[in-house]
This record gives structure tokens, C-alpha cells and sequence, in this order.
């Protein structure tokens, strides 16, 4: 979901929505001694980090987490 709030189209606030819903890690080479605890982390524009919880020592995490951020957008007019 996007939402859009926009002044005479110089700057615009946009309200971000996104999900992380699982993952399905694969061991190559055998490299894990044991089973991973996978987690997400999201971040724009240098905001504070924003985390999935962790998913104790399993290779196909489900966090079924949404995220929500503010995004700045400044549009410049050139001639």
C-alpha cells in the first residue's frame, strides 16, 4: 500500500507499506555446522533499522512481519 501526499509536486511524503512473509535457506557446500537463526532487517533512507524477530535454527524462517516507513521525495525544477 502507497499512499501519496503531494504540494505542488515539488515534495511529496510517501507512507510505505511492505511484508516479509519467510525464506528457504540452502546449505551448499555444508557449510552450517548447525541449523541458521535467520532474521530481516529494513531500512531506507538511513532511518532506524527495523527487524524481523529470529527464527531459532531453521533453514525456512516464517516471520509474517509488515513494515512501515515515511519516504521523503523532493522534486527539483530546472529550466
Amino acid at each position: 500500500m502507497v499512499s501519496i501526499l503531494c504540494m505542488l509536486l515539488v515534495y511529496c511524503v510517501l507512507f510505505v507499506a511492505t511484508a516479509v512473509s519467510q525464506a528457504q535457506l540452502s546449505i551448499s557446500n555444508g557449510v552450517f555446522l548447525t541449523k541458521p537463526d535467520p532474521y530481516v532487517e529494513f531500512s531506507v533512507d538511513g532511518q532506524q533499522k527495523q527487524r524481523t524477530d529470529v527464527e531459532r535454527k531453521t533453514l525456512h524462517p516464517s516471520w509474517n512481519t509488515e513494515f512501515s516507513v515515511l519516504v521523503t521525495v523532493t522534486f527539483n525544477e530546472y529550466d
